[in-house]
């Protein structure tokens, strides 16, 4: 199919009101054709001359909103002491938006700085392996440790079928017979 006819598709699909998915239906092509049309016309000419020439203004789309808004609405939801779920329904946000947002506010200050400003709990990642491992440690012998270029792998075994597996800040735990397939994977994760 030549460009000018796809392109003639994709404001047609535009401009039907529908979903993609509804539109693709209606006219039987394939969904993922369909994006790839949509992907070319855009690289080429832009997606503001496409919306244009729909008779989509500009205005009437969402800005995104600026970093310190979003991040004063990740503050009042983690002091708010409610469910992420239940705060957005009651405030009327996209948990989807919401949980973007925090992800980047997060990665741009800390999850601990963040919930020290909002007067919540600093969140502490609790490993109940090491735990058991202090309760018994009896029951623990180590059978392997390994070097690789940037993390120390740890491995244990706890009980005769239970082992647990340490690479930098995480721990896996297995048993049975997964055990070789964790070993295995750590490795070539590590």
């Amino acid at each position: 199919m030549k460009y000018e006819e796809y392109r003639k598709k994709v404001i047609e699909c535009k401009m039907s009101g529908m979903t993609v998915l509804q539109w693709c239906e209606r006219e039987g092509v394939q969904y993922t054709t369909y994006c790839t049309w949509r992907k070319r016309v855009i690289a080429r000419e832009g997606a503001e001359k496409i919306h244009t020439e729909c008779g989509f203004a500009r205005e009437s789309f969402k800005k995104p909103k600026p970093y310190a808004e979003y991040r004063e609405k990740v503050l009042q939801c983690r002091g708010s002491g409610l469910p992420m779920e239940q705060w957005c329904e009651i405030e009327g946000i996209k948990y989807t938006s919401y949980r973007t947002w925090q992800r980047r506010v997060f990665e741009k200050e800390g999850q601990s700085a963040i919930d020290k400003e909002c007067g919540r709990k600093p969140h502490v990642n609790k490993d109940y392996t090491l735990e058991k491992i202090n309760q018994n440690p009896d029951m623990c012998e180590i059978s392997g440790l390994f070097r690789s270029e940037t993390k120390e792998i740890e491995i244990e075994m706890l009980t005769d079928d239970m082992i647990v597996v340490r690479c930098g800040a995480w721990t896996v735990g297995a048993s049975g017979q997964s055990l070789e397939d964790v070993i295995r994977a750590v490795k070539s994760l590590c």
